[in-house]
This record gives C-alpha cells, structure tokens and sequence, in this order.
C-alpha cells in the first residue's frame, strides 16, 4: 500500500570495513562503515567542520535558538551524511536509526557524544591522509622523477 514508504535494502559492507565505536557509551557494539576513498572536497569539508562554531545564542529568543540550532545541524549533517555509508546505530528507544542520507533529521536525535564522535573519527582520518602526504622538494634540486644532478647546464663555449 505504501511502498514508498518501505526502506531501500543497504549495501551489505565487508567487516573489516566498520569502525567499532568504542568508548561510545550510547552505541554499545556499535560500529560505522565510512567513505573510503575521501576526495579533496571531503577532506576540505571535514576541515571546515573543525572551523564551524555552534550558534550563538546570547540573547536570542526560543525560537532563534531553535532555528540556528536546526540550520547547524543540517549543515554538519550534509558533509558527514555522505561520508556515513552504513552503521547499526539505534536511538534511545532501540529503535534502528536510519543513515543521515536516508533522513537527515536523524541529525536530531544523535546525542551530543555521538555527534562528536562522528566528527572526530572524519578529522582524524583526513589527519592521517595529511600525515601520508608528500612533502614539496627543497631546495633547488632536480625534482623526483627526474635524472641529473639538479645542476643547470652553463651555455655558450
């Protein structure tokens, strides 16, 4: 009758592909399957998730509150939603939680712990992939790659 309604099967991930979320109190024998293969725009917007503030709310009615609340979580919400492939998460009630891409109002239901963890396991994956990262040539040497002694020729006789 509503088939629209019914939940599309996920994609069935390898194992060795979830991270236990351990230390994770809310999600105990949790685990998450992330992106693995994250883009330069991924790692870009897991950084721009470090910069982000919560909203100000000195001074600010219920209803602002509530507002830049909602706006906040929405946005971490589209750069992680993404990044979280699968999980096996469920809310306070026990019930199985949908993934972010599914219904990013889950956003609102994650608790606060949950949220940072999150965040945490995204920044310390694109800090890793920072470390892997070669650094630029010194000096005035040849570059790799390139046979020669890195000396110029001298022209003329």
């Amino acid at each position: 009758m509503f088939g629209f309604l019914k939940r599309k099967k996920r994609m069935e991930y390898p194992e060795e592909w979830r991270i236990a979320c351990e230390g994770l109190e809310t999600q105990p024998g949790g685990w998450v399957v992330f992106q693995s293969r994250l883009t330069t725009g991924d790692i870009q917007q897991v950084m721009r998730l470090a910069l982000m503030e919560t909203p100000d709310v000195e001074g600010a009615s219920q209803e602002e509150i509530l507002e830049a609340t909602l706006a906040f979580l929405e946005e971490v919400g589209r750069i992680l939603g993404p990044l979280v492939l699968d999980w096996n998460w469920v809310d306070e009630t026990g019930q199985e939680m949908p993934l972010i891409t599914e219904d990013l109002e889950v956003m609102t239901r994650l608790d606060i712990r949950e949220l940072h963890w999150l965040i945490g396991q995204m920044q310390e994956r694109v800090g890793k992939m920072r470390a892997l990262a070669v650094p630029p040539v010194k000096g005035g040497g040849s570059s790799p790659g390139r046979k020669g002694s890195g000396r110029r020729r001298q022209s003329g006789p």
